[in-house]
C-alpha cells in the first residue's frame, strides 16, 4: 500500500516536471516570435525615419538653391 502511494507520488513529480518542462519550451518559442516581431518593427521605424531625414534634406537643398535664384535676380 505504501509502496504504490510512494509511486503515484513519484508519477505525480516525473507528470509536473514534465508539465513545467513544456510551459518553459512554450514561453521561449513565444517570447522569440515577440522578439523578431519587435526586431522587424524597430527596422521599419528606423527607415522610416531615414526616409523623412532624407526629405528634409532634399527640401533644405531646394530651398536654398531657391534663395539663390531669388539673392541672383535681386542683384541685377
Amino acid at each position: 500500500m505504501f509502496a504504490q502511494q510512494l509511486l503515484d507520488l513519484m508519477q505525480i513529480g516525473i507528470f509536473g516536471m514534465l508539465g513545467i518542462g513544456f510551459m518553459g519550451a512554450v514561453t521561449v518559442l513565444i517570447t522569440h516570435v515577440l522578439a523578431q516581431r519587435s526586431q522587424q518593427h524597430m527596422a521599419e521605424v528606423s527607415q522610416t525615419n531615414l526616409n523623412n531625414v532624407h526629405s528634409l534634406g532634399i527640401q533644405a537643398i531646394i530651398g536654398a538653391n531657391e534663395m539663390k535664384i531669388v539673392d541672383a535676380s535681386l542683384e541685377k
